[in-house]
């Protein structure tokens, strides 16, 4: 089948999905976070930065500097949520932002109103092809090395595949694909940009 190399980030595509505060806490929670300065975990999640003075005001009104670090593991933000709560609205403005590009750019792509559409990746959890599902009106379906248990969501929420090549809807515990177990590692490695 014909293909195209779909440029896009996980910010983008997950940001202009964003209508409600649930949406703002599945971003928060839906990939662990390694302890880094609160101001790069907002900047990467949601895309948004913010002034000394609005951190100052942060701190004022939630305790919160831009130094302080933070940490997401297995889906874990009751830290977060004050934090989160207080900044909703900068979140919405954001992806409010970036919505009409990433549509105006998939619709150039080819992809929205393409009946037979799907992603290929490296996989795991079918977010990217989540949120195509969500802005586009057509199915898009997926094919990935491996997809953990969380993908399964994916396929049964849009009624689309969803199927991994060397481990399918799979927990990341030992015994599990190498694939799986060394995720992180691979997705670095296969979206580096350095020879």
């Amino acid at each position: 089948p014909p293909s195209r190399y779909l440029v896009r980030s996980r910010r983008v595509m997950t940001v202009a999905m964003i209508s409600s505060m649930d949406d703002i806490y599945f971003i928060a929670k839906n990939r662990n976070y390694y302890s880094n300065r609160v101001d790069s975990f907002l900047k990467e999640r949601y895309g948004v930065e913010f002034t000394d003075e609005e951190w100052s005001e942060l701190h004022k009104s939630v305790g919160w500097q831009k130094d302080k670090l933070v940490e997401v593991r297995e889906g874990e933000i009751n830290h977060l949520v004050l934090l989160l709560k207080e900044i909703k609205e900068r979140i919405f403005l954001q992806a409010a932002a970036d919505r009409p590009g990433l549509s105006t750019y998939l619709e150039q792509m080819g992809v929205a109103g393409d009946e037979k559409s799907a992603v290929v990746d490296v996989g795991y959890s079918g977010t990217i092809q989540d949120c195509l599902n969500r802005i586009i009106e057509c199915p898009v379906h997926g094919y990935y090395l491996a997809t953990n248990k969380f993908s399964e969501t994916v396929s049964s929420q849009h009624g689309v595949k969803v199927q991994g090549c060397f481990a399918h809807y799979s927990e990341v515990c030992p015994g599990s694909s190498a694939v799986l177990l060394n995720s992180f590692c691979l997705e670095k490695l296969l979206s580096s940009d350095d020879p």
